[in-house]
């Protein structure tokens, strides 16, 4: 009798040990799966602000010629397009908040608090 519940201690012993090993592991994968997501997103969000910075400096330099061929004023051309780069930058310093900030915290809780079946720690 002793020797069956000693036997039975030392399997629930294995048990509860692969248990947590494999709890340990389920939670590597998650973080490794949140740090993921997090690094497209940094990625994409890099990209498209480098698309976005070339396609406003190539479009204001498009802008500036052909201003200056139209009109013979290369000087109002570039003065006009530094405004405007100005407006958009005022703009972007007085709205960066609402929009940069509420979509970074948005899309960062969404990626941190996101709960699927697949990824839950909780309850079985």
């Amino acid at each position: 009798m002793k020797a069956i519940v000693s036997d039975s201690i030392s399997a629930l012993k294995d048990s509860l040990e692969r248990y947590l090993e494999l709890r340990l592991d389920l939670l590597k994968l998650s973080v490794l799966s949140k740090i993921s997501k997090i690094s497209v997103f940094l990625i994409t969000a890099l990209v498209v602000v480098l698309l976005g910075s070339a396609f406003l400096l190539f479009g204001a330099a498009a802008f500036v010629v052909w201003y200056g061929n139209t009109y013979g004023d290369y000087l109002m051309g570039l003065l006009m397009v530094t405004g405007f780069i100005l407006f958009l930058g005022i703009l972007f310093y007085l709205l960066r908040r609402p929009l940069i900030s509420s979509i970074v915290i948005k899309s960062f809780a969404g990626i941190l608090f996101e709960n699927d079946d697949d990824n839950s720690l909780g309850h079985e």
